[in-house]
């Protein structure tokens, strides 16, 4: 029986029976072992999967694999832990845990071929996992990872598409309108809260015409509000809101609060 380091003296008492358990049932030639980790007592499968040119070993604890708290199973005889291995890790069980594997690494493999990876690089831990959590939470286990590792290579290449994409040679000749027209920049420094943003958007709100850009949708759309709310000559301002997420288009509209990429650059406006 195989034992992890901080139980082996707590549990020798019953080492020798559970030893000649495994004997008598004749586990080992069947690819079972009675294993004690986690605080549990748990029959775990060795196999193997193929598939597709695929040999993917495993070593896994069947749905009913685990049968008792150690407490609990020093408390039964031998009769009571044979009849418990006999009813948890029976041939049908041990035929639904091959059933399972089967389909999950054929579902892995399909991704792997989709998505252009070596499946090994995840069914391995079939294998090497050492864990007294039945099949299924080791399958939702790596499941989890795949989708991560994919979600991450999908970000990779789109990072990748809009980088080339971009050429900034041509970046000046996008605001073609803006370089022709007269401008006066003005900074606004001070420290934080002193009222940096309050006196920007003060004066934009009193320009015939203007834009607010923002970082983040957040920011343009607290700003936005701020803006409908301004009664800078006794009259509502028309503004509209563009986001990547959502637009707010009013008929007329003087100002545009939005986010950075949305900016119109062909539209001339007295203040930005």
């Amino acid at each position: 029986m195989a034992y992890s380091r901080h139980q082996e003296e707590q549990d020798t008492d019953t080492s020798g029976d559970d030893a000649l358990l495994e004997r008598e049932l004749d586990l080992a030639s069947r690819g079972m072992a009675l294993v004690k980790m986690e605080g549990r007592v748990f029959v775990r499968v060795h196999g193997e999967v193929r598939y597709e040119g695929l040999r993917v070993p495993y070593k896994l604890v069947p749905s009913r694999g685990v049968l008792a708290k150690p407490s609990k199973w020093r408390k039964l005889d031998l009769e009571a832990r044979r009849q418990l291995i006999e009813e948890r890790a029976s041939p049908r069980d041990i035929a639904e845990l091959q059933q399972q594997a089967q389909e999950f690494v054929g579902e892995i493999a399909e991704q792997a071929d989709e998505f252009g990876f070596d499946p090994m690089l995840f069914l391995h831990v079939l294998d090497e996992l050492e864990t007294s959590e039945p099949a299924e939470y080791v399958f939702d286990r790596i499941a989890q990872r795949v989708t991560h590792a994919l979600e991450r290579e999908q970000e990779e290449r789109h990072a990748a598409r809009t980088k080339e994409s971009i050429n900034l040679a041509e970046y000046p000749d996008t605001f073609d309108v803006a370089s022709k027209m007269r401008r006066r920049f003005i900074a606004l420094l001070g420290p934080t809260n002193s009222g940096k943003t309050h006196k920007a958007m003060e004066a934009l709100a009193n320009a015939a015409s203007g834009v607010y850009l923002a970082p983040l949708r957040l920011l343009a759309l607290e700003n936005y509000e701020r803006l409908v709310d301004a009664r800078p000559h006794g009259k509502e301002l028309k503004v509209s809101l563009v986001t990547g997420e959502e637009r707010r288009l009013a008929e007329g509209a003087t100002h545009v609060t939005s986010t950075v990429e949305m900016l119109d650059t062909r539209t001339a406006v007295e203040m930005a």
